[in-house]
């Protein structure tokens, strides 16, 4: 298992995909209010190295939070929560 900044912890050898532990994890985060709207998320390489996974596995857990409604990217400024209103 490893660790970032943003505490997230990822286990291969769980049935549950890397991209899915990353993205229910900050979903928790957003909706206890630890992660703030409009806060930035770490860059999709940054938070790979980090926790030791590919940039793949970041960019497939951004995209089922963004599809979920709970990010949004700001061109040139990355991944950031949504705001309140739109969740």
């Amino acid at each position: 298992m490893s660790t970032n900044t943003l505490n997230l912890q990822v286990d291969a050898s769980a049935r549950l995909g890397m991209n899915h532990q990353i993205a229910d994890q900050i979903e928790a985060m957003i909706k206890s209010g630890e992660l703030l709207p409009a806060e930035k998320l770490p860059p999709e390489q940054v938070l790979a190295s980090d926790l030791n996974v590919s940039r793949d596995v970041v960019r497939r857990a951004y995209a089922i939070l963004k599809n979920s409604g709970f990010i949004e990217s700001q061109k040139r400024d990355g991944w950031h929560v949504k705001s309140s209103d739109l969740l």
